[in-house]
């Protein structure tokens, strides 16, 4: 059962995380956690980093959801 709603929930998140790194709103952008990712790798380097961990995650959840 918690697979059957784990898998939406992590293609939403997915989603999500992808959206907000390509309009980069404000209270995304300059959160404090974020603002770490982008002192680390910069500006084009954080966008890299939180696409490549969206597009994982919705992989990984399309995989699942079709397993």
């Amino acid at each position: 059962m918690g697979e059957l709603l784990l898998c939406p929930i992590c293609y939403l998140l997915s989603i999500c995380l992808i959206v907000m790194t390509r309009l980069k709103p404000d209270y995304y952008w300059q959160s404090e956690q974020v603002r770490q990712v982008r002192s680390w790798f910069g500006d084009r380097g954080a966008s890299v980093f939180y696409y490549s961990i969206g597009g994982l995650i919705l992989a990984l959840s399309i995989i699942a959801l079709t397993w």
